[in-house]
C-alpha cells in the first residue's frame, strides 16, 4: 500500500541527500541538543547525531552579540558578518579563532558587513571577533557553530 502525500508531515519522499534548518526561537540558555528523527516508508526510525549548540542570553554589560551579528549560526559553509551601525569606525579587523584560541582565519573591512567561507573549517564551535583599526578596542565577539 502507497501512503497518501497527506500523512508527510513536513516532510518528502526523497532517494538524495537534503539540507534541514530549524529557528528555536526560544532556546534555553546553557547547552541544547538537537537531532532529526527519519521515519522511513517501512516505518523504521533511525535518528541523525546529536548537535550540542550553546545559547548565551547576553545582558546589557556583555558585549556578546549586541555590536556584531553573526549569521546563518549554525553554519556549514559561508556566513555574513554584519557590524551595529552605532560602532562605527574607519576599518574593522576580524579573526576567526577555534575554542583553543588559535587564529584560523583573519579579515578586514572598512565596511559595516563582511563575509566569509567557512567550509573548509572542520566541525566545531568558533569565535568571531571584529576590533576597531582606528583604536584597537574590542568591537564585538561571538561564538559560530560550523557544522
Amino acid at each position: 500500500m502507497t501512503p497518501k502525500p497527506s500523512q508527510f508531515w513536513g516532510g518528502s519522499v526523497s532517494n538524495a541527500l537534503g539540507t534541514y534548518s530549524f529557528l528555536d526561537k526560544t532556546p534555553p540558555v546553557g547547552a541544547d541538543k538537537y537531532r532529526l528523527k527519519i521515519e522511513d516508508l517501512n516505518g523504521t526510525i533511525t535518528y541523525s547525531n546529536i548537535v550540542t549548540l550553546i545559547f548565551n542570553k547576553s545582558t546589557d554589560r556583555d558585549i556578546n552579540s549586541r555590536s556584531i551579528v553573526v549569521y546563518p549560526n549554525p553554519t556549514s559553509g559561508k556566513i555574513d558578518l554584519t557590524i551595529d551601525q552605532t560602532t562605527v569606525a574607519p576599518e574593522y579587523t576580524i579573526q576567526i579563532t577555534n575554542n583553543v584560541g588559535m587564529v584560523v582565519k583573519t579579515g578586514s573591512s572598512s565596511e559595516p558587513f563582511w563575509q566569509t567561507d567557512m567550509s573548509e573549517l572542520t566541525s566545531g564551535t568558533y569565535f568571531i571577533t571584529v576590533i576597531s583599526k582606528k583604536d584597537n578596542k574590542l568591537v564585538g565577539r561571538s561564538a559560530i557553530v560550523k557544522l
